[in-house]
């Protein structure tokens, strides 16, 4: 199980959200995301895509560790995986270096942009650790362990 950190400025006391750095999402069908926060994300993603949450959790399974056995052959199976793949991901807290607005975006998927001023510069909390806080410049943005587990 993760550890929940904390990511604050060590001179201005600027911070991100706390947790891991992200977390898991599904996509509603009007195309928003929808954070499935730890533990109970298989079955806030079946809630959202209508499916049962036995063949989220099964599924989620094959489409983390990126396989699509041979024996998926039938026609609903594969249709529940590419209904994951295509609606579920992972998602990455964010700052924007231009406005501090902090935002949830799908790296690995989505364009780098701020939703608030569509600038550009923006790191994840993860990049943004150990470097220097967007807000003061001064300061370091550090990862405190808070000893809470998810």
């Amino acid at each position: 199980m993760p550890s929940i950190y904390t990511y604050t400025c060590s001179h201005c006391l600027f911070a991100l959200p706390s947790g891991w750095g992200g977390g898991s999402y599904v996509l509603d069908d009007d195309g928003a995301m929808v954070p499935c926060p730890h533990p109970g994300e298989y079955s806030r993603m079946a809630r959202v895509l209508g499916i049962p949450v036995e063949k989220v959790d099964f599924g989620m399974y094959l489409v983390l560790m990126n396989k699509h056995p041979r024996w998926w052959w039938l026609p609903e199976r594969t249709r529940l995986f590419e209904l994951l793949t295509a609606r579920t991901g992972q998602y990455s807290w964010c700052v924007c270096e231009g406005c501090l607005a902090p935002f949830r975006l799908d790296i690995e998927r989505s364009p780098r942009e701020c939703p608030e001023c569509h600038g550009a510069a923006i790191s994840t909390i993860w990049e943004a650790v150990d470097g220097p806080c967007p807000k003061c410049r001064s300061g370091i943005i550090a990862a405190r362990d808070t000893g809470a587990i998810a």
